[in-house]
């Protein structure tokens, strides 16, 4: 878990942007305890809070900037296919400076275009700022895993990892936005749109991306599930158990990838216990740390 942050406007920003954005990035300082950056120029800055799971060296350090200069990255997530995408970048060409997912993801981008987050399997939030055209693009993974947030306030956008980060921003209202209380309080979800509790405070979308440049702001599907529905092919039980069974521990696989000690949470239920047998079956259990939530006298005691 990361944290970023920035400001964009197709404007000179006024010189206080830079100590905005260091007062969002200590606001969302309990996301990236290992270390801290910051970018700026005339149109941009932008902020990161780094926690070091991939490449613990300074090579990790973000805004991690395109070796031609032109690309600037801030980037919350994991790219769980980061190796096999850096072999395929090799094939192509790409000369690589480092061994963190975050190069992999920018060369990616460069290479393909909005196309190359199809390749990815993770979860991600991230900005790219390109100095020569003078725009923005912010993008979020397929189905949300990583928050991103932002307000546009006249010319000018601000994004964030987090809300409060977001209620630094001088002239931000607090306005309530109703329907989003009602739909929390009656789904219990926050996440069934993409507002907020706060009406000027929205969610970029899942599977979406958004780009503001000279030519305006604008927000478009990347992933759409639907894309990808096929006709069930009637497999018999056999087949489908394997099918299932070989995905599941692919999935696992991937994630345990990382240069810092994997744990995962164990309840007791289904899914975790499923999940920490998978993990075993893998070689990996010796090391896995498990944590159990204890609430005495609750009904989600685990």
């Amino acid at each position: 878990m990361c944290g970023i942050a920035g400001i964009f406007s197709n404007r000179q920003l006024d010189p206080a942007s830079v100590g905005l954005v260091k007062k969002m990035n200590a606001l969302q300082q309990h996301r990236g305890p290992d270390d801290e950056g910051l970018f700026a120029d005339r149109n941009c800055v932008l902020g990161h809070r780094r926690l070091a799971i991939i490449d613990l060296s300074r090579d990790g350090h973000q805004p991690f900037v395109s070796d031609d200069g032109r690309l600037t990255m801030v980037f919350n997530g994991e790219i769980y296919n980061y190796i096999e995408l850096r072999d395929d970048l090799r094939r192509h060409g790409w000369k690589l400076r480092t061994k963190t997912d975050t190069e992999v993801l920018l060369k990616i981008y460069q290479h393909y275009g909005i196309k190359g987050f199809d390749l990815l399997n993770g979860m991600f939030a991230l900005a790219i700022y390109d100095a020569r055209e003078k725009e923005l693009l912010l993008v979020r993974d397929r189905i949300g895993i990583k928050p991103l947030y932002y307000l546009k306030l006249g010319s000018i956008l601000y994004f964030a990892s987090e809300i409060k980060a977001l209620r630094a921003v001088p002239g931000v209202s607090r306005a309530v936005h109703e329907q989003a209380v009602f739909d929390y309080l009656v789904f219990s979800r926050t996440d069934v749109f993409d507002e907020t509790f706060l009406r000027q405070i929205k969610r970029v979308p899942k599977g979406s991306f958004a780009i503001i440049n000279e030519g305006g702001f604008r927000i478009q599907r990347w992933w759409n599930p639907m894309d990808y529905a096929q006709q069930p092919s009637e497999p018999n039980t056999k087949e489908a158990l394997q099918t299932i069974d070989k995905t599941f521990l692919s999935a696992i696989e991937l994630r345990l990838r990382s240069d810092v000690t994997v744990g995962g949470c164990l309840s007791g239920g289904l899914d975790s216990s499923t999940i920490l047998g998978a993990v075993h079956s893998l070689g990996a259990g010796r090391d896995f740390q498990t944590f159990t939530a204890a609430f005495p006298g609750k009904s989600m005691d685990e």
